[in-house]
């Protein structure tokens, strides 16, 4: 599964060091936002713009965890494994390709499997 994404909305979301850090940190594992300050080096609010913004644009997943107390916590997770930047028409098209399961993985092939080719039926 790919999107389109508006370039310049994209170039400014990764401008960012800390969003940066905080897909490579979140691409590991689960992370919740007090780990990716302490990861990332930043403050939780700094780390809250940024996974809003992240989230925004699909690259972040979002998940509830609940602690051993029994409090309810997000985790953030990367949502996507690759961004290609073109040049087509003389301007830039930017696409994400985001993760996806083996359950989606095997619908889509099953699905593309059972369409026919060229149009012919």
């Amino acid at each position: 599964m790919s999107k389109e994404w508006s370039p310049q909305d994209i170039f400014e979301v990764l401008a960012s060091r800390t969003a940066r850090d905080i897909l490579v940190a979140s691409s590991r594992r689960e992370m919740s936002a007090r780990e990716l300050a302490e990861t990332c080096g930043v403050s939780r609010p700094t780390v809250y713009r940024r996974i809003n913004e992240l989230h925004k644009y699909d690259l972040l997943a979002q998940d509830v965890a609940i602690g051993r107390e029994g409090n309810h916590y997000h985790t953030y997770e990367t949502n996507m494994d690759r961004i290609c930047f073109d040049i087509e028409d003389c301007e830039f098209v930017v696409t994400v390709r985001f993760e996806e399961d083996l359950v989606d993985r095997f619908i889509s092939t099953w699905t593309r499997f059972g369409q026919p080719e060229n149009g012919e039926a």
